[in-house]
């Protein structure tokens, strides 16, 4: 997020304020939701908020300096935004400040564009009461321990600053929304992050056929796959293989969505367990689906395409 200083959208008699998230304030929403929700990686809220300008729907809540509450409404292209990151610390719940954050503030940054939102089960019912529609996809979690998936191909190559831009011609034939400048500035963050790794499957004439992205979680056993695209399994097979070859005996996780009959075929067929599953709604209409070539999405906690 450019700028040094953060903008303010509520300030409160009691000392609540709200105002735009920054890098630094990212690293304590992870934690919040790495302690409450499972494992959550290091660099894909703090990625997006440098990616992304001010005043894009990253927003944090604190009382007399002290940060309570989080919420996240992304423009990710297309007229489509994706909402996640909502929390409020357990000592100042149920005084209003959750419905400021969310329902005000970060509902503002929306307008009448499409908000998709992956809720978990227990919160559908409520969602559906404030508008939301409960489309009946689910996107899984699966979690399995890195090992060797047979000999990597060698149109299997590592990708960095020089070969990321037939990297970024794919993803805009697999993404929601291509040609989005803050996905490309997001996917440069990512290939340069301590602990990750980013591999793709190129053919002979230069053209990328699948990638996939690595990234670390607080939990230093355990990194997520993802974004996964590809053009078939076999493509995203090789990829997960590769993105497992130096860090075997940890854990990786995937998010796959259950519309990609392909993508879960595979997870079974890996040896995955199912962790969890969540469920995605719509406000203020239906947004496209998520395409077929996507076998792992760019992160369950900010973007599930």
């Amino acid at each position: 997020m450019e700028g040094d200083t953060p903008e303010i959208y509520y300030q409160g008699e009691d000392g609540y304020i709200v105002r735009d998230m920054t890098a630094e304030d990212s690293l304590t929403v992870c934690k919040w939701y790495h302690d409450t929700m499972g494992k959550v990686s290091i660099y894909d809220l703090q990625c997006s908020v440098q990616a992304w300008q001010k005043n894009s729907g990253f927003v944090i809540g604190e009382k007399h300096g002290k940060l309570i509450s989080s919420s996240i409404r992304i423009p990710i292209g297309g007229g489509l935004h994706y909402g996640s990151m909502y929390y409020v610390i357990p000592e100042e719940r149920r005084k209003g400040y959750g419905d400021m954050i969310r329902d005000k503030v970060a509902r503002s940054f929306v307008g009448n564009e499409i908000l998709v939102i992956d809720a978990v089960d227990s919160m559908v019912e409520p969602n559906k009461r404030r508008g939301y529609t409960d489309t009946g996809i689910r996107t899984y979690r699966f979690s399995g321990k890195a090992k060797s998936i047979g000999n990597t191909p060698a149109n299997i190559k590592k990708v960095t600053s020089d070969n990321l831009n037939a990297l970024i011609t794919y993803d805009n034939t697999c993404f929601i929304a291509p040609n989005v400048p803050e996905r490309k500035k997001l996917l440069q963050e990512w290939i340069g992050i301590p602990g990750g790794a980013t591999v793709a499957y190129v053919n002979d004439s230069g053209e990328v056929l699948a990638f996939g992205f690595r990234k670390p979680t607080l939990d230093e056993k355990f990194h997520i796959i993802g974004p996964l695209y590809a053009e078939n399994s076999t493509l995203a097979k090789h990829v997960i293989s590769a993105l497992c070859e130096d860090i075997q005996g940890s854990h990786y996780l995937i998010h796959v969505c259950d519309t990609n009959t392909d993508a879960m075929t595979l997870a079974r067929e890996l040896g995955l367990d199912e962790v969890f599953y969540s469920c995605r709604m719509y406000l203020n209409g239906i947004a496209p689906p998520v395409n077929n070539k996507v076998y792992s999405v760019t992160s369950i906690d900010f973007c599930g395409y």
